[in-house]
């Protein structure tokens, strides 16, 4: 059964995941954001029916399934829970919230109205992720022992200013970051706070330009994290194990390839991603297209990113920007 989906928010993402909608049979019933006006472009240029000039009006829609959240960072919290409280289904943009306090609210609500919840980490549904995850499982290259993993990029600031926004949950680590923090944990699993090590440049408005982040495993793992908001960095991601490397290319988020190489540094395996697969669009839809099927099959959360794991990132995100000295006012 097709799902009724409501937007909240209209920036640059929606427009990303919309696009990818058209890719598949899901609907996109109604909109609803900040700019009324935005809202009602971008409905027409969409084809969606329904434009609300408020979030409470979206969330009150009866014939509305689920609501994805796409507004800025620090709202995250407040339309998630009006959702989940009018009984609607929530796919919410990473980072889910600005802390694992109110990642917690979220999820409460999600219990309470015993409706799903997930984190739209769009990067774990992609076939190269399912890939790697199998690779490891299987030991194609050993034992996994350390991840290098870095994501950096130049914004704007003019055109970008919620990433220099204090408020607004700004800073490269829930921008940029989050994705190999993300990928390390599916890879690793997730660190506890006595293993995470954290050195970071602030901007003048307060949020991180820069951060090194170093994931120091009790059983003797590791990894190394690098991003920044200040360059274009490699954004690639290397996986080391007993008997060679998987190297991640550019860009590490996305749906891109990847080699295996041996010991002697011979290429034993290559996976093509685009060049090979039927995926079209950016391959957003696939964790749209896991909600679906995760209500349909009366599922509250998605095996694939669990409420526990959305917890607990938040919580290594909490960590490091404690250690580097990023206070939010949600804190």
């Amino acid at each position: 059964m097709g799902l009724k989906w409501g937007f909240a928010g209209t920036g640059w993402i929606a427009n990303v995941l919309a696009q990818d909608f058209k890719l598949t049979d899901m609907e996109i019933l109604a909109v609803a954001a900040r700019n009324y006006e935005g809202a009602k472009d971008f409905a027409h240029k969409l084809d969606i029916p329904k434009t609300f000039a408020t979030i409470d009006e979206l969330v009150a829609d009866s014939e509305l399934d689920i609501i994805y959240v796409a507004a800025i960072n620090s709202a995250h919290k407040d339309i998630a829970i009006k959702a989940l409280n009018s009984g609607k289904h929530v796919l919410c943009e990473k980072p889910v919230a600005m802390n694992a306090k109110e990642t917690r609210e979220i999820i409460a609500a999600a219990q309470a109205n015993n409706r799903f919840f997930m984190e739209a980490i769009w990067t774990r549904f992609l076939p190269v992720q399912f890939k790697i995850r199998e690779a490891i499982k299987e030991e194609k290259f050993g034992k996994v022992f350390k991840v290098i993993a870095d994501y950096g990029e130049a914004p704007d600031r003019k055109t970008k200013t919620r990433i220099w926004d204090r408020e607004n949950g700004g800073g490269a680590l829930l921008d940029l970051g989050i994705y190999p923090i993300s990928l390390t944990s599916s890879y690793l699993g997730i660190p506890v706070k006595t293993e995470i090590s954290a050195f970071g440049k602030l901007t003048d408005t307060g949020v991180d330009e820069t951060d090194t982040i170093i994931f120091n495993y009790q059983n003797g793992n590791q990894a190394m994290i690098n991003t920044t908001i200040s360059t274009y960095s490699s954004i690639r991601l290397s996986i080391l194990g007993s008997r060679g490397r998987l190297e991640l290319d550019y860009p590490l988020y996305g749906e891109t390839t990847f080699n295996i190489f041996d010991n002697d540094n011979r290429i034993i395996e290559k996976y093509e991603g685009l060049k090979t697969s039927d995926l079209k669009g950016t391959g957003r839809q696939l964790q749209a297209l896991e909600v679906e099927r995760c209500i349909n099959n009366g599922l509250l959360e998605s095996p694939i990113i669990t409420w526990d794991e959305s917890i607990r990132i938040m919580e290594v995100l909490d960590e490091v920007r404690r250690q580097i000295g990023v206070i939010y006012p949600q804190d």
